[in-house]
């Protein structure tokens, strides 16, 4: 129960770090995406975890497209006609630029988040979070606990972006995101459509920061 807690809880607490005390962007990543990785990593060595095949097919990827352009849109449109409601622009530029999302190397960030972020969170909350928990709970449980614990540090980064109390309410796409991507695992038994899908709605959220806080 004390593992499982803290493989629920310790995303949360890498961001934490990374955001909150030590206030670094780059930082960030290493903990954040070292922990996402270690420990489905060290289940593969051991050979009591095996991930889902990445497969595919057709209607998965007409799913994964048409789910995650859905997702684009709504994002960017909400930032288009919401952006003044949604962020003080300028301040969000200087806490971005002092958190170190700013420079040369900002684009690697953006296109990580864009191509490899989904992957990461895509086989850790809905893979193996998913087969690690669903042995004692009830599949339904199961999705809604990982999904929640996966919008909670959404939920820290948006804390200090987002104007009160809109970035409470902000929270609520990526539950019902993660709820949804949950489905799309079950249904195709593949993470290969939620990773399509999640990959466009971050290339929403990038696309936001391209247009509006570059």
């Amino acid at each position: 129960m004390v593992k499982r807690i803290s493989l629920l809880l310790g995303p949360t607490i890498m961001i934490f770090l990374g955001i909150q005390i030590y206030q670094n962007v780059p930082l960030t990543f290493i903990l954040f995406y070292g922990w996402l990785a270690f420990f489905p990593m060290i289940e593969i060595m051991r050979k009591t975890y095996i991930p889902t095949l990445l497969e595919l097919k057709r209607e998965q990827m007409v799913v994964g497209l048409m789910s995650g352009l859905v997702a684009f849109i709504l994002i960017f449109g909400s930032a288009f006609f919401l952006l003044n409601h949604f962020f003080e622009v300028q301040s969000v530029k200087q806490l971005l630029n002092d958190w170190g999302f700013s420079g040369h190397y900002n684009w690697y960030l953006v296109v990580f988040l864009i191509v490899l972020n989904p992957i990461f969170e895509e086989i850790y909350w809905r893979d193996y979070m998913l087969n690690k928990l669903r042995v004692t709970i009830s599949m339904r449980k199961v999705v809604l606990i990982t999904s929640f614990f996966y919008c909670l540090y959404h939920l820290l980064t948006l804390i200090p972006l987002m104007n009160w109390p809109l970035n409470i309410f902000a929270v609520i796409p990526v539950f019902l995101g993660g709820v949804i991507w949950a489905y799309f695992r079950l249904k195709f038994n593949s993470i290969s459509t939620s990773i399509l899908s999640h990959s466009l709605a971050d290339g929403g959220i990038m696309f936001v920061y391209i247009i509006f806080l570059n």
